[in-house]
């Protein structure tokens, strides 16, 4: 009866770690990745974008975009500021988050951004309209005239590439996570389990240590056979998503292999 549970337990345990592995793999994989689109490319999540969406929400996400910018670029001073700096940081960031929650609440800021961003595109506007209202609500493409609407696409195209790259190293950062606990708990349960088995019968042991020693040389591969400059993100990124479909493809083969052979006999 404890056989049955244990092998129970343990079907339950692999199966797991294949499901959330092959669930966060596909995870990651189906996001966008900037590095690996031409500019052309990522200009049309631009273009979608504008067609999508108003005048109104663009000036938004434009103004937005560029504040949590900003606020990367200030918290990255935080850690060598002095006291006095480190006020002033501090106190910007809490302005430009403020900011953040104006813009996103009022058409008052987007209009004074269209004003003295785009102001040719805002004095036609204003000429042909007799007011500075109505484009809250138009597309992009019937508030902006040629060159600016050029730049504005330029713009927008530079904050979507950077959403999504945030998006990405977000989602690949899960997956880095997921990996490494696996990992880390996979090395501490053969630890134990060698350290008992050497124990109770030291030959078998010793044959098990060679398992091991695969292991560590198949990792050690797949790490240097990975995408990116070695200790970096995207080598850590690379190793965990190759070493995970590696796994995972075994396990499946194993699996389908496993139940094939019972079927034949």
């Amino acid at each position: 009866m404890e056989n049955k549970t244990q092998n129970l337990v343990n079907k339950i345990v692999t199966y797991s770690i294949v499901f959330f592995g092959v669930l966060f793999t596909i995870w990651v994989m189906r996001d966008d990745n900037p590095a690996e689109t031409s500019y052309e490319q990522q200009k049309q999540w631009a273009n979608q974008k504008a067609t999508d969406e108003n005048t109104s929400e663009l000036f938004s996400y434009i103004q937005i975009a560029q504040l949590y910018n900003d606020i990367y670029d200030l918290n990255s001073k935080l850690s060598y500021a002095n006291e006095q700096d480190l006020e002033n940081l501090e106190k910007s960031i809490d302005e430009k988050n403020e900011l953040i929650d104006l813009i996103d609440d009022s058409d008052e800021y987007n209009l004074a951004y269209f004003e003295n961003t785009y102001p040719n595109s805002f004095a036609l506007w204003k000429s042909s309209n007799g007011s500075n209202n109505g484009w809250e609500e138009e597309s992009i493409a019937n508030v902006l005239t040629g060159l600016e609407l050029n730049a504005f696409i330029s713009e927008l195209t530079k904050f979507i590439r950077q959403d999504k790259e945030k998006t990405l190293w977000s989602d690949v950062s899960l997956l880095i996570s997921f990996s490494m606990l696996i990992i880390y708990i996979a090395a501490g349960l053969v630890i134990a389990a060698f350290g008992y088995l050497y124990y109770i019968d030291p030959k078998k042991a010793t044959k098990t240590l060679a398992g091991i020693g695969i292991f560590i040389v198949f990792m050690v591969l797949v790490y240097f056979l990975s995408a990116g400059e070695s200790g970096s993100d995207m080598k850590l990124a690379s190793t965990a998503i190759n070493s995970t479909i590696i796994l995972i493809s075994i396990a499946l083969l194993g699996w389908l292999g496993g139940s094939l052979v019972k079927y034949i006999k």
